[in-house]
């Protein structure tokens, strides 16, 4: 006997991406504060080599940066589904380090700066700096930015916004040049909430994607999209696709398995369109990597990079209230 589809209320929008966007105090509306930024890059240097990297801000205590160790921080990849990549710098993969963060605003950028490095945005690029310049990556935004809110609603005690935006990347790590995928993505809650204790990971997300291609006529494009866990109808997304960025509730991804039980094909449908990856890198139990290998425009690729974050059956309310107990002290809205 199939499970019921249980609906999820959600709004799905595109908007130009703007310099006050990055800004601390922007919000997509009254109410709402910024509870989690993330910068990331899935990049190749000139020989082949593949790096990963994250950087969160925000997103589990107001005002720290962090790694997001050991799941993500700095990572040399390895093509090969069932051998774990490598720590790029060992003292970012020993432990989760915390580090309190500057905010500085000037008229045409904004500024994060922490002991580790700095991340410094425009209306059109970001330029992010860490591991004591080791890691330099500089994005180029090509998309508008797409929108998902989730508002209260039966199941769901807090409203939560989330915004993506695709950009290139070109740079330089540990001394070789790469290119590839700069990532960037927020999230917008309640006054005193973070995005760890709202419902887009405790509640909502089973399968997150995101992916950039540039065809051989010149043509970029990509997209983000989310998979609601088990029975839930929750598929909302964004694409730039022959030029335009549009928004989209009907995403549906399929992932084969190996042997293994470790995805190495992913098929995307979103807003009349398909897109077939091949993965072929895993870093750890929920993060995996590939490139495009088809799609429904037919043109040549030449270059593309991916990113599945598959969370079902991993990340579960009770796992996260267990992992948040060391920051209770240190949020505002606790007694």
């Amino acid at each position: 006997m199939s499970r019921m589809v249980k609906e999820i209320e959600y709004e799905v929008f595109i908007e130009p991406v703007t310099l006050d966007h990055y800004r601390l105090d922007w919000t997509p509306r009254e109410g709402f504060h910024h509870a989690g930024k993330w910068l990331a890059a899935v990049v190749t240097g000139e020989a082949g080599q593949d790096y990963f990297g994250l950087r969160a801000y925000g997103d589990s205590l107001l005002g720290m940066t962090h790694t997001i160790s050991p799941a993500t921080d700095f990572r040399a990849l390895k093509r090969d589904l069932n051998e774990a990549p490598s720590h790029l710098y060992p003292e970012y993969g020993l432990h989760d380090w915390f580090e309190p963060f500057e905010y500085r605003e000037a008229e045409d950028k904004v500024s994060f700066v922490c002991d580790s490095g700095r991340t410094v945005e425009t209306a059109t690029t970001g330029h992010w700096v860490d591991a004591n310049r080791r890691w330099e990556i500089h994005g180029k935004v090509i998309s508008s930015a797409g929108f998902v809110f989730v508002p209260e609603q039966e199941g769901i005690a807090l409203p939560v916004y989330y915004r993506h935006e695709l950009s290139t990347a070109t740079g330089v790590i540990n001394g070789d040049p790469v290119e590839g995928y700069f990532h960037e993505d927020f999230c917008y809650g309640p006054p005193g909430y973070t995005y760890m204790e709202l419902p887009l990971v405790r509640q909502l997300e089973g399968k997150w994607f995101s992916w950039i291609h540039e065809y051989s006529d010149g043509e970029r494009g990509g997209g983000c999209c989310w998979q609601g866990r088990e029975e839930l109808n929750f598929r909302p997304g964004y694409m730039l696709n022959r030029g335009e960025t549009t928004a989209h509730k009907d995403a549906h991804i399929t992932v084969e398995k190996n042997g293994d039980d470790k995805p190495r094909e992913l098929r995307l449908e979103m807003g009349g369109e398909w897109f077939e990856f091949d993965l072929d890198i895993a870093s750890g139990a929920t993060q995996f990597f590939g490139r495009l290998a088809a799609s429904s425009p037919g043109k040549q690729i030449v270059k593309s990079w991916c990113w599945l974050e598959d969370t079902e059956g991993f990340v579960t309310p009770k796992g996260l209230n267990f992992m948040d107990n060391r920051f209770k002290l240190a949020r505002r809205h606790e007694g």
